[in-house]
């Protein structure tokens, strides 16, 4: 699998979680990658979909060839202000 294979991929997984699990009316072109990785025959990414609150972690094992979605939902953001020492 190429690195744009796993994406598109991803892409429609999270919408299709999305839509079915957070009721989310999204196209896959409103899904942004985050952030990626490759290690070895395994991809993980980030994903989002700007207006929800929801954070999308896709994992795709190489050795058994299946993917993971793992959706995150914000439910704090804190400040901390930086301390000199």
């Amino acid at each position: 699998m190429t690195t744009e294979e796993f994406i598109a991929r991803c892409r429609d997984y999270v919408l299709t979680v999305a839509k079915k699990e957070f009721d989310v009316d999204a196209y896959p072109s409103d899904v942004q990658l985050v952030w990626y990785s490759k290690t070895l025959q395994n991809y993980k990414c980030i994903m989002c979909i700007p207006g929800y609150q929801n954070v999308y972690e896709c994992t795709y094992n190489g050795d058994k060839e299946e993917f993971y979605i793992d959706a995150y939902e914000k439910v704090s953001n804190a400040v901390y202000p930086l301390v000199n020492d």
